[in-house]
């Protein structure tokens, strides 16, 4: 009984570690969207692609693909 208790709360830490994980993924994935976003707002109007890329920290290969 002991030992599947304690399979479950290891069980348990794994999945709340994986949710915790996933939840930091899509936190950066929207990061980078709004980076990219301000990226091409400041592109379109003009703004040096090196002061962009100081701005978001994108790279300027970056940028200039957007």
């Amino acid at each position: 009984m002991f030992n599947k208790t304690l399979k479950h709360k290891s069980d348990n830490s794994k999945v709340l570690d994986f949710a915790a994980a996933q939840a930091e993924i899509n936190d950066r994935v929207k990061a980078l969207a709004g980076k990219r976003e301000i990226a091409r707002k400041l592109k379109s109007k003009n703004t040096a692609l090196e002061i962009i890329a100081e701005t978001t920290g994108l790279s300027v290969e970056e940028i200039e693909s957007l």
